[in-house]
């Protein structure tokens, strides 16, 4: 009975473990905001280098919070004044990139530029 139980558990514990793991295939379609590719909580699979940051901050912002109106902004809104920001900053020659990776809390995106594959 010992032994019965013994493999019954050995054979619960390894179909977990193999199901449990995932697979690095894993795909998804990309959010552009702006021509800009922007990844939400999320990271490319593909090799990349870090080249700025960015924030959501821009006058609006700062103007609302001295007159004490709310800053509060959805995502959507908080991707499109980061994209914004760094396409100016592009423009202005300070910085380059590809995408943007979002942060969690929304306000920072990290510009990165993919790396060639060879």
């Amino acid at each position: 009975m010992k032994n019965v139980m013994a493999i019954i558990a050995l054979l619960a514990f390894s179909s977990v473990s193999t199901f449990g793991q995932t697979t690095k295939n894993d795909t998804a379609t990309v959010s552009k905001v702006r021509g800009v590719p922007v990844f939400v909580m999320c990271e490319p699979t593909a090799a990349y280098e870090v080249t700025a940051n960015v924030t959501d901050d821009d006058a609006t912002s700062y103007l609302n919070a001295a007159s004490g109106e709310s800053t509060y902004r959805t995502i959507k809104e908080s991707c499109q004044v980061i994209v914004d920001n760094a396409q100016r900053k592009q423009k202005k020659g300070k910085l380059s990139f590809d995408a943007i990776i979002i942060s969690d809390d929304g306000h920072t995106g990290t510009c990165i530029k993919f790396k060639e594959v060879k």
